[in-house]
């Protein structure tokens, strides 16, 4: 039996793959979790898997779970559950990193240092220290399994054949929720607006950098490392109907794809067994008469800018990509306060690298390129644009 950790629960990506346990008993226990303030779906979770730990950071729900629960060791400190059971035989331990932001960096390191797979839906670790990370993974003789359905689709497609012969990797876009929409008409859309994918199920904050295409700017240097290639070599190909998830594109110019409807416990299962496929009763098998057309376009950079933003800041390395992901976590929470317009999270991010340029980088420029330091940068360009808009940092949604 495989033993899970999952950080972040109560989360989209945590609550998809309860299900999957829910659904296999035998194949998978539930050792601990961390959630953040939705007690609710948390306390669900506790009666029906009863967890050996519990972590959450919310003082008032630490405290209820301490006095409900005497029984079940609970934390406030979330790396707790990484380390949970650590020095036990943990080849068949597993922890799924569901978290939101750059507050998943330390985790997914711990979760490498403790000796477990580190099955990763939080794109921030890649995208702000993935080299190191990938450099940890290979010391300690461990793999980091993606759970993004791009980047799964890629490590199915590649594991069938001979890397020597990939020349492209494509990766799919729906487009998010704003797609058909012209420039000049993102000023005025609201939150309620971009958060209505037209595809998927997914918290807040990844539907945002779906709708600016932030996100896959952030799968293009996740693939870089996951797959050891460069930007040169990754295309963005626009695909409203989400169901090729990517493709690869070999030295022939022959081209692979992978094919599912839009359900992220299909990559989260994947991601389980890997490198194994195992069977499905809870998603929805692909029905070709239903999607009898599929539609593909070209990416248009002046129409989502943010894509070569990621690319120019992975290129620059060092601590250019964790000043562009703090500055684009900063700029999703403005416009989910409404403190912004949604055309200004690119603007904040540009403007952002520029002036770190010319004023942070007399703070960060002697820095050492570590974990410790790059969560140093994060929090520095966070509150230097808070303060800019006068607000404090906050949670993006009840995971």
């Amino acid at each position: 039996m495989k033993r899970l950790f999952i950080l972040g629960a109560t989360g989209s990506i945590g609550l998809q793959t309860i299900d999957i346990i829910r659904a296999n008993p035998k194949d998978y226990s539930l050792e601990a979790f961390s959630f953040n303030n939705n007690l609710e779906k948390a306390l669900e979770i506790i009666e029906e898997f009863n967890p050996s730990l519990v972590a959450t950071p919310n003082d008032h729900n630490y405290q209820f779970l301490k006095k409900s629960y005497p029984n079940i060791k609970i934390e406030k400190n979330i790396l707790m559950v990484v380390t949970h059971k650590k020095d036990e035989n943990n080849k068949d331990d597993f922890v799924v990193n569901a978290l939101v932001g750059s507050v998943g960096l330390i985790p997914s390191k711990e979760t490498l240092m403790a000796g477990r797979t580190l099955l990763l839906a939080n794109k921030e670790s890649l995208v702000m220290a993935g080299d190191l990370l990938m450099k940890l993974a290979a010391e300690k003789n461990l793999k980091i399994v993606p759970i993004d359905s791009e980047h799964s689709a890629i490590m199915q497609v590649s594991e069938l054949c001979n890397k020597k012969e990939i020349s492209k990797l494509l990766l799919t876009a729906s487009g998010g929720s704003l797609y058909h929409l012209k420039r000049s008409e993102l000023k005025d859309v609201t939150v309620e607006q971009v958060l209505k994918h037209p595809n998927w199920k997914m918290g807040s904050k990844i539907t945002i950098d779906s709708a600016t295409l932030m996100n896959k700017g952030f799968e293009i240097i996740e693939a870089c490392y996951l797959f050891n290639t460069t930007p040169r070599n990754i295309e963005v190909v626009i695909h409203p109907e989400s169901i090729i998830h990517s493709m690869v594109e070999f030295i022939d110019h022959s081209v692979i794809a992978q094919l599912a409807v839009s359900d992220m416990r299909i990559p989260i299962l994947y991601a389980l067994n890997h490198p194994h496929h195992k069977e499905n009763n809870l998603s929805k098998t692909l029905d070709f008469q239903t999607f009898k057309t599929l539609h593909f376009e070209t990416l248009d950079n002046k129409r989502f800018p943010c894509v070569e933003l990621a690319i120019d800041a992975f290129n620059k390395k060092g601590f250019y990509p964790t000043i562009l992901n703090a500055a684009n976590e900063a700029a999703v929470k403005l416009f989910l306060d409404k403190k912004i317009t949604f055309d200004q999270i690119e603007i904040i991010i540009k403007n952002t690298i520029e002036k770190a340029t010319q004023n942070v980088w007399q703070i960060i420029g002697n820095y050492p390129y570590d974990f410790e330091h790059i969560m140093k940068v994060d929090e520095i360009i966070k509150t230097y644009i808070y303060k800019e808009y006068q607000i404090e940092g906050g949670k993006y949604e009840n995971i």
